[in-house]
């Protein structure tokens, strides 16, 4: 009744305004409104008169030795004419002078939640969770989290106790909603005017506490506008119903054709959806027929059937052919014989096909335009029977290109020219270009066969290496395998100096190398060996041959360089030995040799027992290598 009645007190506006009591002990307060100012202020007997418009949402409280209280917020909303009480809890103020000196002690301040800003003495230090050293004294502190109420208050640091511990709970300033929408769901959800990313049903969680603007769109309703008020750590439903702003359509088509709605494509020989009110213009379209377009008004809640009937485009077809009686077949139906004219057919082109005992069929493809007789006359050529056969028989026949069977056969063909193409597994192609006529009609063929080889083989191979190779084969595919012995490795000129060191060695190219089964000086070198293992095949055109690969290792135990003086001088390691231009030797140093290769090679057949052949080597200790053999071939000849 304070504000209202007993001691009313108007804003700038002439509006009367609310009035907060503040109860508190301390006097010496200023007060500072927001944008909306304070209107008055009035001290009264332990508390202070305060009166501010309605809607203020702020107010700042400072003080010469508590500090300041910056924009704290109001909980509830501040109506006009209404009257709040604040009770302000601050310490008791102590004047005491006393020499000046530095003492400390930790503060520390949690929150729940936690990152909360943290504001001493009104200056910003941190968020929450907070340590620091303070002087000691009386101290003023604020926490600020988003969504959250601000706390304020004051505190005393002790450098007696050491430390100063507050925990403090914040006060939720946020709630939720509940969103759903009549007469359907799936409506976009907008909050204060910004999109929410979700559409109804939905839930809205933490919302700030407070009035806010819920609008809900869609493309098929009208936007619809609702204000709701959320409160503090509590759930709210709402339920939003939109008005419709179309109507339901569906479109058919006879026969059927694809639907257009202002040009543009929506479905084929039936259509069903929601337009919203207006004019629009309904097209069937469909190949050799009329198109059909329909204007229609749709209101809102309309329920409509929408026909169309394109009408086609119709032309005749006059046939005739030479001989007449001959079976007509139109696009895969049966029409009768020649000559005859069929009338209404659809405009465009149309498979013709005629047929009589005795004549090859004909095919024609004619063109029917509307309101117009085409006429087409179609010529059959005489059917002459033409045999065919070879020797041996099952070879497969094409004529012109086209398989006809195997032979002996007998192909019906028409007058003239006609290429011929004769095929068997294990005999060469035969081709043969023939005149058809009704005198001859009879033509066979002798095809030559291709040598399969089957059976094995034995050769001697000789190059950079030389060895045996032994193999079978059989079906095209071959299998072998070769041992030898690596030529590289053998030192037939006598050596002067054995095992002697010099120092320009690095200017000197490799003579020769000497190959010892061990380091005892044994010139035995039987135990250089190579392996190899081939996999192949036949080929037989234009001459049978095989195209093999494999895999080979070489390998010699130990081995030592050999090298020619280019001048006169004694080793380094043995002054009792003169070495003189162009003595061979060798060094201490001994080597260990092995390593793999790839193989690729062929094998040539000569005079029906024997075979010719080349490796080629691609990693060997001096490069690529080549290995030539010669041997027999023992084997039979298959087809």
């Amino acid at each position: 009744m304070d504000a209202r009645v007993n001691y009313p007190v108007k804003d700038q506006n002439g509006e009367k305004c609310a009035l907060i009591k503040v109860v508190t002990e301390q006097d010496g307060f200023v007060w500072e409104g927001g944008m909306l100012g304070i209107s008055k202020i009035e001290k009264k007997t332990g508390e202070y008169w305060v009166y501010v418009p309605h809607g203020t949402k702020k107010i700042t409280i400072k003080h010469d030795k508590l500090g300041v209280l910056r924009d704290y917020v109001f909980p509830e909303a501040i109506k006009e004419a209404t009257v709040y009480e604040m009770i302000l809890t601050t310490a008791e103020i102590e004047t005491v002078v006393k020499p000046k000196r530095i003492r400390s002690a930790y503060v520390i301040i949690k929150s729940t939640p936690d990152s909360a800003d943290v504001y001493i003495d009104d200056q910003y230090q941190g968020q929450t969770p907070f340590r620091r050293k303070l002087e000691s004294g009386d101290h003023t502190f604020r926490l600020e989290k988003n969504l959250y109420h601000t706390k304020a208050g004051s505190f005393d640091v002790s450098a007696e106790n050491g430390r100063e511990e507050m925990n403090i709970a914040l006060k939720p300033n946020f709630g939720s909603l509940r969103v759903t929408s009549q007469p359907e769901e799936g409506m976009r959800i907008y909050l204060d005017g910004d999109y929410t990313g979700k559409k109804t049903p939905a839930q809205l969680l933490k919302i700030e506490s407070g009035e806010h603007k819920l609008t809900l769109k869609d493309k098929w309703h009208q936007p619809k506008t609702n204000y709701v008020t959320i409160n503090d750590n509590k759930k709210k439903e709402i339920e939003i119903e939109l008005k419709p702003i179309y109507g339901e359509v569906e479109v058919k088509t006879d026969p059927p054709a694809s639907i257009f709605i202002d040009d543009q494509k929506v479905g084929y020989t039936t259509y069903k959806g929601r337009l919203k009110e207006g004019i629009y213009s309904f097209t069937a379209r469909k190949e050799k027929h009329h198109k059909v377009t329909i204007d229609r008004r749709i209101y809102t809640g309309d329920k409509i059937t929408i026909k169309l009937k394109p009408e086609p485009k119709y032309g005749n077809l006059d046939i005739t052919s030479e001989p007449y009686d001959a079976r007509i077949n139109l696009d895969g139906e049966d029409y009768g014989k020649t000559p005859k004219v069929i009338h209404d057919l659809l405009v465009g082109e149309h498979e013709v096909i005629v047929e009589k005992e005795g004549y090859f069929r004909e095919k024609k493809n004619v063109t029917v335009k509307e309101n117009e007789t085409t006429q087409t006359d179609i010529m059959l050529s005489d059917k002459i029977e033409v045999k065919i056969s070879s020797r041996p028989g099952s070879a497969t026949v094409s004529v012109n290109g086209e398989y006809q069977g195997k032979t002996p056969l007998t192909v019906p063909m028409s007058k003239g020219s006609a290429n011929i193409d004769l095929n068997k597994d294990g005999y060469r192609s035969k081709s043969d270009r023939i005149h058809v006529s009704s005198g001859k009609n009879t033509y066979s063929y002798d095809l030559t066969q291709l040598k399969v080889y089957s059976g094995y083989n034995m050769e001697v191979e000789w190059g950079p290496d030389w060895g045996f190779e032994m193999g079978f084969f059989g079906n095209r595919f071959f299998l072998s395998g070769s041992i030898g012995k690596p030529k590289n490795f053998e030192f037939d000129k006598e050596i002067d100096v054995e095992n002697i060191e010099i120092n320009d060695i690095d200017n000197y190219d490799i003579a020769g190398r000497k190959s010892y089964p061990d380091k005892e000086g044994d010139e035995d070198q039987n135990k250089n060996i190579y392996l190899t293992a081939k996999l192949g095949y036949q080929f037989t055109w234009p001459f049978p041959f095989f195209i093999h690969a494999g895999y080979g290792v070489r390998f010699t135990q130990y081995y030592q360089k050999v090298y020619q003086a280019k001048h006169d001088y004694y080793p380094t390691n043995s002054y009792y030995t003169e070495l003189n231009e162009g003595d061979y030797f060798t060094t201490p140093a001994y080597h260990i040799d092995t390593y793999n290769s790839f193989i690729f090679g062929i094998d040539i057949p000569i005079f029906d027992s024997m075979v010719i052949g080349a490796d080629y080597w691609l990693n060997t200790e001096i490069g690529p290598a080549y290995n030539f053999s010669l041997g027999f071939m023992f084997r039979e000849i298959k087809n």
